[in-house]
Parts: structure tokens; sequence; C-alpha cells
């Protein structure tokens, strides 16, 4: 089982915008409120606003192979191991979107699930969080922009604080994106 990917950074402006709005109006169904996107280029968060009155900044991201798969790339390093998606982040929440699906969950959970899984699948249980950052970096590949780890969609969503459907199903769950 293939659990290391590395992965093109092609910008979809169009994708990621119509996202961020997605994100604003399912956000402030859960109380997030005074929400704003970050207009340009920032690699620490997405939006920010505030919930349960505090301060907070989201990143959003979205796979459409999640649909198909159950799993999502959890980007981690550049192939130049500089820190970039989670290790960069300075973001309090994520906000993952599949084609038809979403999920809000805390940034550092999400991080707690990259490394149960990378502790599972990879046999290393008892790795320090340092050990699990070097394993990603030995089994990378260098060849592309991104280095990170693919993760089941079920890993990730029993430690969401959010679940929800943003897009309907048609009758034979075809994916057209």
């Amino acid at each position: 089982m293939t659990i290391i990917y590395c992965m093109s950074f092609n910008v979809d402006l169009k994708r990621g915008k119509y996202y961020e709005t997605k994100a604003l109006e399912n956000l402030k169904t859960h109380g997030f409120k005074k929400l704003k996107i970050y207009e340009g280029y920032k690699k620490e968060y997405d939006i920010s606003g505030r919930f349960k009155k505090k301060k907070v900044y989201i990143e959003c991201k979205y796979s459409k192979y999640v649909s198909y798969t159950n799993k999502i790339f959890i980007e981690v390093f550049t192939t130049k191991f500089k820190e970039s998606g989670i290790t960069a982040t300075r973001s309090d929440y994520y906000i993952l979107y599949s084609y038809f699906d979403y999920w809000i969950i805390e940034t550092d959970e999400l991080k707690k699930a990259l490394e149960e899984h990378l502790r599972s699948v990879c046999n290393i249980k008892n790795a320090t969080h340092i050990q699990l950052i070097d394993y990603i970096k030995e089994n990378g590949c260098y060849t592309n922009n991104s280095i990170g780890v693919i993760i089941p969609m079920d890993t990730i969503q029993k430690r969401c604080i959010f679940y929800g459907n943003h897009k309907k199903r048609n009758n034979n769950n075809n994916v057209f994106v």
C-alpha cells in the first residue's frame, strides 16, 4: 500500500476561489462568524473569522479523488523539504472538500490523525513526531513540488467537529469534475 505520494502544485485559482466561497457558506451554518477570505497567496491560512468568541484561521482544501478513493492527500513538505501544507499552516481549522461532502477538523486533530495513520501503516507505533517527519522525508519522491501522505477519510472523519454535504448526489453517484 502506498501512503507517500508526491504531487505537482498546479494552481487552479477558479476552483480554489469556488471552494473558499463555499467554505464561507458552510462555516457560517456551524457557528463561524465574521469570515473573510484572504486574497492572494498565503501559505499560513485561507480564511479568517471568529468561532466560539475566538479569532480563528481556516485552511480550505479540495480533492476530487476523495469521492473515488475515500482518501485525501495531506501536504507536508515541498520536495526541497521546506515546510508546506500542514507543517506551514497557522490555521486553527481545516475545511476539506470532496465533490459532494465537506469535513471541518481542528488542525491539531488533523495532525494527530496523520500521525496515527503513519504509525499504524508504517509499523512505527512508538515513533516520535520527529521520527515520523524523517520517515516522510526518506520515503518521499523528489521529482515534483509537494510531499505528503495519503490518509483515509475514516481516520479524519472520526476526529471532525462537523461533517456535511454541499452538493446532492445523483442516482448513479457519477462524479464529473
